[in-house]
């Protein structure tokens, strides 16, 4: 892309004030939708790089011919000091490439794969530390911009951009923002993800004290335990839907709610339709109702016995 196809892809007229860059970035980003184009994402990307390369140029070439006169190197005569003059009349030099581009290609490119392509979350990984160790991030201006964007990015790509999710929130500190009074909305939602993907791994651990718990909230549609299991595990159910309801709300709604439904009815102690006879009684009825019988026919034996 050259640096007069950047303009033009901004929509702006060439200039040195990088704001506008930024604002007519951000007015254009509005108008596509990188999840499904992604080439238009990414030329916006490239537009959005050159310009500003461009714009700083520009700015460095007004300071400069701003602090004297400009000398027409034909006759040696010295020409009115204009800048904007001046620099129309330079013919504007390709930038270098951007070395951040391929990384960021190649994270759109897995985060929003084509149709037929498949995401690679090795590949993504990869991309997003590359684009980490860009020397640039030592630069406020460039580390708070990629910090949003790759929250932003990471954020309309649920469930694809899970495996970097933890490892940006570590690096930014987005899980502070869970603890602000007023936090950035942005990286508070990124937050929240991360803090969810740490709550599934640790809830994943066989080891766990709620793992089993977890597995049988996370069957599919239409699961039922057994009875044996049903009795077993509906203690550490119960517990785990109320520290899921009350600290990670989004990954209880992850599972099929027909499973958690079944479940909460289950910790309640109301029988549910599918073990309901058509007289109307409750397993838990004929469960006491056979424990009864069998106390009884035990102290007849007994007393017959003596």
């Amino acid at each position: 892309m050259s640096v007069g196809q950047a303009w033009r892809q901004l929509g702006l007229d060439p200039c040195h004030d990088e704001r506008a860059v930024k604002r007519a970035y951000a007015a254009r980003l509005k108008e596509i939708d990188p999840d499904t184009d992604v080439e238009g994402f990414s030329r916006l990307r490239a537009a959005l790089s050159i310009a500003r390369a461009d714009a700083q140029r520009r700015g460095a070439m007004r300071e400069t011919i701003g602090h004297g006169e400009a000398v027409d190197v034909g006759t040696g005569a010295s020409a009115p000091s204009n800048p904007e003059s001046a620099l129309e009349a330079i013919a504007s030099p390709e930038p270098a490439p951007d070395p951040a581009k391929p990384f960021v290609d190649a994270i759109v490119r897995n985060l929003f794969p084509q149709p037929g392509q498949r995401s690679d979350p090795a590949a993504l990984v990869g991309a997003v530390t590359a684009l980490l160790e860009d020397p640039r991030m030592e630069q406020f201006d460039f580390a708070g911009e990629t910090e949003e964007w790759l929250a932003s990015t990471a954020l309309r790509a649920i469930p694809l951009s899970d495996p970097i999710v933890v490892m940006l929130a570590d690096r930014f500190k987005w899980e502070a923002q869970l603890d602000r009074a007023h936090p950035n909305r942005l990286l508070f939602a990124a937050a929240q993800r991360s803090n969810d993907l740490r709550c599934i791994g640790v809830l994943s651990d066989p080891d766990h004290r709620w793992h089993n718990a977890w597995q049988a909230l996370s069957v599919p549609k239409g699961g039922r335990p057994g009875l044996p299991d049903r009795l077993r595990l509906s203690p550490s159910v119960t517990e785990l839907i109320s520290s899921l309801g009350y600290n990670n709300p989004s990954v209880l709604q992850q599972c099929d709610p027909e499973t958690v439904e079944y479940w909460a009815q289950a910790v309640k102690g109301s029988a549910s339709a599918d073990i309901v006879p058509a007289n109307g009684i409750s397993w838990f009825a004929w469960l006491a109702i056979g424990w009864l019988a069998m106390t009884v026919l035990a102290r007849v034996a007994s007393a017959f016995g003596q």
